[in-house]
């Protein structure tokens, strides 16, 4: 398991964006207009099972997190997509179900300082790791 950090936002999509931690709400949000971006400081939760997902681990590395091991990110649409890591890379859910997950774009494998984008349009995105 290597720690990956989202340290910059950017939103290439038609609608605003809302990047928040389920599992450690103490990280502040991070809003984004269309066309905008912002830096942001979150790690990638760790995510191994449905369970873990959507409840989080009792067991962690450094304690046990306070909420779903997930990244969410809310459009303005209402859409929500899911981001975490999982068996050495990073994957997402353009309906925040592990069930329906693929590898993010860009560089899915874990580990190191990632910038987070969001694209798409007409209620279909993807995200993107740089």
């Amino acid at each position: 398991m290597a720690i990956t950090a989202i340290l910059s936002v950017t939103n290439h999509s038609d609608v605003s964006m809302k990047l928040e931690n389920l599992e450690n709400p103490g990280d502040p949000s991070r809003s984004v207009n269309p066309g905008d971006n912002g830096p942001v400081n979150m790690w990638v939760p760790w995510a191994d099972s449905k369970e873990q997902f959507e409840f989080g681990k009792p067991e962690f590395p450094f304690g046990p997190n306070t909420g779903p091991a997930h990244l969410l990110i809310t459009t303005s649409n209402a859409q929500r997509l899911a981001v975490w890591q999982s068996l050495g890379y990073i994957h997402y859910s353009p309906t925040e179900d592990f069930d329906n997950q693929r590898l993010v774009d860009g560089v899915a494998a874990e580990g190191g300082n990632r910038g987070l984008i969001l694209n798409g349009s007409n209620g279909t995105y993807t995200i993107e790791l740089v």
